[in-house]
């Protein structure tokens, strides 16, 4: 998955993923994130999950795309949706998804988070570089590929 540029948009914004495929998101310039959010959350959408989850803290890059990456281990089939954490990013589609059942759901939280003023970020990482997080596990790492 990639920061697109100025449009701020993952790419792609869906894809399919088996148990132990590792999702890569790469990001570009200014200030991103992504953080696990829940489809049927009572918080609503643009909220971290309230069990296990994702974040990746904040990428900050002047030009072109950081030299770290944010890598993301798949455990399960289930659908997961993740979202920017910046700002109002959110709130203007900067959504995406692993194993949709139909691309109907991810339209149904891009257009409850249209109506947001700013995402909810999850408290900083703390894991140095590796940490195991309820549906997935998610480590940090320098490496270029995209890997699903």
């Amino acid at each position: 998955m990639h920061h697109r540029g100025e449009d701020n948009k993952f790419s792609p914004e869906t894809v399919t993923a088996d148990k132990g495929d590792v999702l890569e998101f790469h990001f570009g310039p200014k200030n991103h994130s992504v953080a696990m959010g829940e489809f049927d959350s009572v918080n609503g959408p643009c909220v971290p999950a309230n069990e296990g989850g994702f974040f990746s803290g904040y990428f900050a890059v002047d030009s072109g795309e950081s030299d770290k990456v944010f890598r993301v281990q798949i455990n399960d089939t289930e659908p997961i949706v993740f979202y920017s954490t910046q700002d109002n990013e959110c709130s203007e589609g900067m959504i995406g998804a692993v194993n949709l059942a139909s691309n109907d759901d991810l339209n149904e939280y891009r257009e409850k988070a249209s109506s947001l003023s700013r995402a909810v970020a999850p408290p900083p990482p703390t894991a140095a570089s590796s940490v195991k997080v309820g549906l997935v596990g998610v480590f940090a790492v320098a490496l270029a590929a995209l890997m699903v």
